[in-house]
């Protein structure tokens, strides 16, 4: 729970700079701080990708080519089920509210519906609960923190202090997430099998390379319609390896 924890703070924290102008961040901090935030989710995409690819090389070999198959699955699904389509619409939701009068944007509901949707529905929320639950590999969701942190003192001029309420929904969703996936390593559903552990490194470390190129701005991916293969990987592994 470090992970989910560091986030709250972060909220907290950028809630509270947010108040006070002396403590925002200039525009070029920030882009400082992302760039090092692209920088650290490309060491820790790598740093996944190395710990799934140990062991022989054929085993190797074959769980590769089960994470391009769950990752094409993982998008067909992910399309199918309308995940990037429902993110977008809460990002729209959300630009709606701060676009709302200013009376009605600084209602304490509104922040909190605008930092619940645009901090739980990332997808570092999901990928960095579950490599802290299984692993206790909180990293990636330190970036997230800081991420959220920014967003949260962008966000009290427009939408008031109320947006350090949504270190609520933050806390109670990843911590959901956080112990689940540690009550599957208790349970020996991944730690006894090494393909699908592997296969679950690889795809946690796909999608937070892809967070770095979305943070780079090379280019657009639709994250959210791959998270499907988070399931899909590990199921495949312990079916077909």
């Amino acid at each position: 729970m470090i992970g989910t924890a560091l986030n709250v703070a972060a909220i907290v924290a950028g809630g509270l700079a947010g108040s006070s102008p002396r403590w925002r961040l200039s525009q070029g901090r920030e882009q400082q701080i992302k760039t090092f935030l692209g920088v650290a989710a490309l060491v820790l995409g790598g740093k996944l990708f190395w710990a799934g690819t140990q062991g022989p090389l054929g085993a190797a070999l074959k769980v590769w080519g089960l994470v391009l198959l769950s990752l094409m699955l993982g998008k067909v699904a992910g399309r199918l089920l309308g995940l990037q389509n429902a993110s977008n619409r809460l990002g729209q939701y959300a630009l709606q509210r701060l676009q709302a009068p200013a009376k009605a944007a600084h209602r304490w509901d509104h922040a909190l519906l605008v930092g619940a949707a645009l901090f739980c529905a990332a997808p570092l929320a999901f990928i960095g609960s579950l490599q802290d639950g299984l692993h206790n590999f909180w990293y990636l969701l330190a970036v997230k923190a800081v991420m959220d942190g920014l967003a949260a003192q962008a966000f009290v001029p427009l939408l008031g202090r109320g947006i350090l309420l949504a270190a609520l929904p933050v806390a109670a969703w990843q911590g959901v997430l956080t112990l689940g996936a540690r009550a599957l390593v208790e349970a020996g559903w991944l730690s006894t099998f090494a393909p699908a552990t592997a296969a679950l490194h690889l795809v946690c470390g796909f999608l937070a390379i892809s967070v770095a190129v979305v943070i780079f701005e090379v280019r657009k991916i639709e994250l959210a319609n791959y998270l499907p293969a988070l399931v899909i990987a590990p199921l495949l592994a312990r079916w077909l390896v």
